[in-house]
């Protein structure tokens, strides 16, 4: 019996991330976060899932392997976690496109997918990326397909809503999305059954006020306005950084497939599929609205750049038989320029130099004494250090200088190839360069890592 193309496409996608993750040498910084989130479980810390500015269910399901599998290293934990589930979203993803544009565009939509740069770069890095773009997929796909005339389909979908914001903030526009979408077609019955479906968001704001720091619908919220909006820029901030948006969503979703997705969109929402589409782009152009407040990067608008997939799909669906009019090999060319960035980018070797993060930080760790502290800019090694991460932002050096001013504090680092003012300061405090083993001196001043001490 000969294996289904949604089957064949999970698989694609999976050896596309195995590649990726076995090429990345040290994750994304934020990885230290989730890993650090993730031992709560294994130490009796549970609250450490509600103490981060990072939403909890990805280093949960990483805690749970992890415990599951102690002796597993934890960066290949995470990738595993993220890597496999993220390779699942191309199933829904078939479904999905298949019923709205055909088998044509369903093939098309999830090799984009499988292969697209940074939808395997996220998993791999050890972000919450992976679980995010199945959880959205197979939301959107009941909705479309189902949810209108299904109860049961219609909570299933609420409830993966839910559990995509209890990966990720942005989340929560899947769930209002959702429920606007089927009020407004008077399916009034599957949309009580898409919100009870949702109440499982709520354990969120629930667990940061009975276990963290105190109830908020996102812990992350506040970080976000502080560390974009709230510093002072004002409209100058936010209008530079929404001018940015068309060169990152090409930068996540693909150069020739972003462009391609939107003029097909602009045709579905003309066409018989306008309410799919609007389901599609909706949760997409709120994030679009919000990711300028901190700041525009590709990665944050990567979860809902999946979406954008079954248009370029439908879009490669439209242009084939032009295409092949005017040359029989001109389809092939013009898929292979497509895929080309792609093929290019990645197997390349990716943070070799990131090695002495974990490497150094597991012997700051052990030279750690009960009580004893480290501070410096560099999560990942926050991380192997055995210490809580820096928050995930840039850590100026006046605040790192302040973090020295406490006794227990025994080690400073932090990244400058040449000395600093810090490096006075940190002097006048009493903390001075730390002899480090020869392989560790020659390897952190390739890197631009100064280690100071008390």
């Amino acid at each position: 019996m000969r294996p289904s193309p949604p089957l064949l496409l999970v698989a694609l996608a999976g050896l596309v991330r195995a590649l990726v993750a076995v090429r990345t040498a040290m994750p994304e910084r934020d990885a230290g976060h989730y890993l650090w989130m993730a031992d709560g479980l294994l130490r009796g810390e549970p609250e450490r899932l509600v103490h981060s500015v990072f939403h909890p269910l990805f280093p949960l399901l990483i805690g749970a392997l992890r415990a599951a599998w102690p002796a597993l290293d934890p960066i290949a934990a995470g990738q595993l976690v993220a890597c496999s589930l993220g390779a699942l979203a191309a199933w829904p993803l078939w479904t999905l496109t298949r019923a709205l544009f055909g088998p044509r565009a369903a093939w098309l939509a999830c090799i984009g997918f499988a292969v697209g740069t940074w939808f395997a770069r996220h998993p791999a890095d050890v972000l919450s990326e992976g679980p995010f773009h199945l959880l959205v997929a197979g939301a959107v796909c009941l909705l479309a397909m189902r949810a209108r005339t299904s109860a049961a389909a219609a909570c299933g979908a609420g409830l993966l809503a839910a559990l995509a914001y209890l990966t990720r903030p942005e989340g929560a526009s899947l769930g209002l999305c959702g429920l606007g979408w089927l009020l407004a077609q008077g399916a009034r019955r599957p949309a009580r059954a898409f919100a009870a479906g949702c109440a499982p968001a709520l354990l969120l704001p629930l667990a940061c006020w009975r276990f963290g720091d105190g109830f908020t619908l996102s812990p992350k919220a506040a970080f976000v306005w502080a560390d974009g909006l709230g510093q002072g820029g004002g409209l100058a901030h936010y209008l530079t950084h929404l001018s940015r948006e068309p060169g990152a969503l090409a930068e996540a979703v693909g150069y020739v497939a972003m462009p391609a997705a939107l003029v097909a969109a602009w045709l579905a929402l003309r066409g018989r599929r306008r309410r799919e589409a609007w389901l599609l782009l909706a949760p997409l152009l709120i994030q679009l609205a919000i990711v300028p407040i901190l700041r525009t990067n590709h990665r944050f608008l990567s979860g809902y750049g999946l979406l954008l997939l079954p248009f370029a799909g439908d879009a490669w669906r439209r242009a084939a038989p032009w295409l092949a009019q005017r040359g029989r090999a001109l389809p092939a060319l013009v898929l292979a320029l497509a895929f080309a960035p792609d093929a290019i980018r990645l197997p390349a070797a990716r943070r070799t130099d990131r090695v002495i993060e974990r490497d150094l930080g597991v012997w700051l760790g052990a030279h750690l004494r009960p009580g004893e502290r480290l501070a410096s800019t560099l999560q990942r090694l926050d991380y192997f250090a055995g210490v809580e991460p820096a928050s995930p932002r840039t850590i100026a050096d006046a605040e790192l200088a302040a973090a020295a001013t406490d006794p227990r504090v025994r080690f400073v680092v932090h990244l400058a190839h040449r000395p600093t003012p810090l490096d006075a300061e940190l002097a006048h405090l009493g903390l001075t360069p730390v002899p480090l083993p020869a392989d560790l001196a020659a390897r952190s001043a390739e890197r631009g890592i100064r280690v100071f001490g008390r």
